[in-house]
Order: structure tokens, then C-alpha cells, then sequence
């Protein structure tokens, strides 16, 4: 692949879960939980997370957003970006850093401060003059804090423009389907049973 795609593209290993339709958020989180747990004591696994999509497949559809004190947009239409949620080591396991602030991690949880990690793109588009932790986000009726900046992933193609992505917790925003991404120490073909 030419170009920086913003992720990691050695040792890795995809896989597309679905969970049952029909259950609750609960029961979607404590899965989630357990999955992580796992595999954080698998042997040859340097990080697994999941998230919402896969970067390079362009397979993700935007999520509408607003910044509370903001003018609406000149052409009327809502702020959109990719949402991603996704577990606390799913970043580690794509190869995104935070450039500032903190990531996802296991403080952010249900009942705690809804917490947001948004790309450098769209800290320095939209808060191009001071710096985007701790301002305020709203995604449907909940109220975000962005927490850190993480650095840009191509979720297109590399010659693709850059897109507005948000991270937030699974175990804040859960989901009954998401992308296993295991970041291995080993080939991924030798790690795939194990997975």
C-alpha cells in the first residue's frame, strides 16, 4: 500500500463479529468485557480490541454530530463523522496513537463521564484555535467530552480525503456487531486457531 494509512498493516488479524439481535446492552457489554479480558492473557496477542469498522474497507456510514456553541454549518447540513466504538485496546491494536490527551480505556464505562477521542483532522478543522480537550461534543442526546486526539486513519482509499472520526467506549455506546483487530507477535496465519 503507498502512503500512510494511519494503522498498522503488519502481524495483524480481522474478524467481523455479530451478536444476537435481540439482546440487551448489558448483555452486548459484558461480552464485549469478557472478549477483552481473554485475550489480554493469550500468548503471542500484543493488543486485540474491537471496533465499529475496519479502516481501509470503506465500510463505515457517517454519524451526525454537534458542537454546542457552534453556528450552524453554511450549507446547512449537520457535522458528520465515522463513530467508532470500541474497546480499550482497540487502538493499541490498530496502530492509532494519541497524539494528546488519553485514549479509551477502562475508566470509561457506563455511569461514568461519556468520554471521546476525535482524530487530529478534526480537532484542528474544528477547534482550529485552541486545543479540543475538554470541549463538549452532543452525538444523538448525549453530551461527549473529548478526552484525547488520536492521529488520522484512512477508513476509503489512500486517495481518499480525510474524514471527521470518533472513538468512543463500547461499554458507553454499545453495539451488537463490531471488528476483532488483534495485533500478533507471531505470523497472523500461525495465530488465526487461536483467535
Amino acid at each position: 500500500v503507498a502512503g500512510d494509512a494511519g494503522v498498522r498493516l503488519d502481524h495483524a488479524l480481522v474478524m467481523y463479529l455479530t451478536l444476537p439481535p435481540h439482546g440487551s446492552d448489558s448483555s452486548h457489554i459484558e461480552f464485549f468485557r469478557r472478549l477483552d479480558a481473554s485475550f489480554r492473557q493469550v500468548p503471542g496477542i500484543r493488543a486485540a480490541g474491537v471496533g465499529t469498522t475496519t479502516p481501509l474497507s470503506n465500510n463505515f456510514s457517517g454519524t451526525a454530530f454537534e458542537i454546542p456553541g457552534r453556528a450552524p454549518e453554511s450549507n446547512g447540513r449537520p457535522l458528520g463523522g465515522i463513530a467508532q466504538q470500541v474497546t480499550p485496546r482497540y487502538l493499541d491494536a490498530t496502530g492509532v496513537h494519541i497524539e494528546e490527551g488519553r485514549g479509551i480505556d477502562d475508566r470509561d464505562v457506563a455511569g461514568a463521564q461519556r468520554a471521546v477521542v476525535i482524530n487530529r483532522y478534526m480537532a484542528t478543522t474544528l477547534w482550529s484555535h485552541t486545543s479540543a480537550i475538554g470541549r463538549l461534543m452532543k452525538i444523538g442526546d448525549s453530551t461527549w467530552t473529548v478526552v484525547g486526539i488520536a492521529s488520522n486513519v484512512h477508513h476509503g482509499g489512500l486517495d481518499e480525503e480525510l474524514r471527521y472520526t470518533f472513538y468512543r467506549s463500547v461499554y458507553q455506546a454499545p453495539r451488537d456487531y463490531g471488528v476483532l483487530a488483534v495485533w500478533t507477535s507471531a505470523a497472523p496465519d500461525s495465530m488465526r486457531d487461536v483467535v
